[in-house]
C-alpha cells in the first residue's frame, strides 16, 4: 500500500476544522441505492473509503469485503481529494453504494442517503446512543459511526515521584501538576500539537453535564456551567500549555497578516508558524 503523501498547510487548515472536530466518520447508503445485481442474481455493492495512511488498513478492508458472502462488495480506495470526488459522484448516478462521510441535512433532502431503521434494526443496540442521535434526522437514522475514539489521560509514574506530584484527581489539581511538571524542555502535559484545543473543549463540557446543543437544539453554552468549566480550560491552557504574546510577537504577527494577498492566507500563515515554532511544540 502506498503512503499518502502530507497535506500542503492550506489544504489542512481548510480541512482540519470539518474533519478534526468530528469523532466518528460516518457509513451510509448512497444514491445507488441497493446496489445492482450481478451475474447469477447476486447483489454488487460499491464501498469508498479515503486513503487511510495506516499500513494494513486497505489490506484489511478488502480481506472484510471479500469474505461478506451476501453480496460481492468492491472497495474503491481514493487518494487525493476524496471528499470533493465524493460530493460530484453524489451529484450523479455514479454515487457509491456505502461511504465515509459525515452526515449533513443537505445529503438528507437531496435524496442522497436513505434510512437505515430497518436494516440495524437488530444491532441497534451495539451503537452509542449519542453517536447514533447526531446520523438521525426527524427521527429516521440515515448513518452508522464507523469509528469510535477513547479520551484518556495517561502519566509517567517516574515523572511525578521525581517531581514528588501525586497523580491528579481534579481540574485543578491537573493544573498544578501540569505547572510542576513543566521544565525548559519538556511540558507537563502533552494534549496534541493543538495544545488541547481539538479534544478538551468536548469533555469540559460534558464533564459539568452540558453539551455543545441541547436535546431542544438550542445552543449549550448558554449556561453559567459552561462559563466554569471552559474558564478552567482556559486556565490549563495559559498556566501549563502556553501564554500571552509579546508585544513584539503582536506586531510581527499583524504585519505577517497585513502582507498576505488575503487575511485568510495570512492568518493561515501565522497558525501554521505557531504549530510548527519550537516554544509551541516543546517548551512551555
Amino acid at each position: 500500500m502506498s503512503t499518502v503523501p502530507g497535506p500542503s498547510r492550506r489544504t489542512f487548515l481548510r480541512q482540519s476544522g470539518a474533519v478534526a472536530s468530528v469523532a466518528a466518520f460516518a457509513a451510509a447508503c448512497g444514491s445507488n441505492t441497493g446496489g445492482s445485481k450481478g451475474g447469477g442474481g447476486g447483489t454488487k455493492l460499491s464501498q469508498w473509503y479515503h486513503q487511510y495512511g495506516e499500513q494494513g488498513t486497505q489490506q484489511a478492508v478488502e480481506h472484510y469485503a471479500k469474505d461478506y458472502t451476501k453480496a460481492s462488495v468492491t472497495v474503491q480506495w481514493n487518494p487525493g481529494d476524496y471528499y470533493a470526488k465524493l460530493a460530484s459522484a453524489l451529484l450523479g448516478s455514479s454515487g457509491p453504494d456505502v461511504f465515509e462521510d459525515q452526515l449533513n441535512i443537505d445529503m438528507v433532502l437531496a435524496g442522497q442517503v436513505l434510512p437505515l431503521d430497518d436494516v440495524i434494526a437488530s444491532a441497534k443496540s451495539d451503537f452509542v446512543a449519542a453517536d447514533l442521535a447526531t446520523n438521525t434526522v426527524d427521527g429516521k437514522i440515515y448513518a452508522i459511526p464507523m469509528i469510535e475514539d477513547m479520551q484518556l489521560l495517561y502519566y509517567r509514574k517516574s515523572l511525578l515521584a521525581k517531581a514528588k506530584v501525586a497523580p491528579p484527581t481534579t481540574v485543578d489539581e491537573l493544573i498544578e501538576a501540569a505547572k510542576a511538571l513543566t521544565t525548559k524542555t519538556v511540558k507537563g502535559l502533552f494534549v496534541g500539537n493543538d495544545a488541547g484545543v481539538g479534544v478538551l473543549g468536548g469533555p469540559a463540557m460534558w464533564s459539568a453535564g452540558l453539551t455543545y446543543i441541547t436535546p431542544e437544539h438550542t445552543v449549550g453554552l448558554d449556561d453559567p456551567r459552561a462559563a466554569t468549566a471552559l474558564s478552567k480550560l482556559r486556565e490549563l491552557y495559559m498556566s501549563a500549555l502556553s501564554r500571552q504574546p509579546t508585544t513584539k510577537e503582536i506586531q510581527a504577527a499583524k504585519s505577517l497578516v497585513k502582507k498576505a494577498k488575503t487575511p485568510i492566507e495570512g492568518y493561515q500563515d501565522l497558525f501554521w508558524a505557531l504549530l510548527n515554532s519550537k516554544e509551541f511544540v516543546l517548551r512551555k
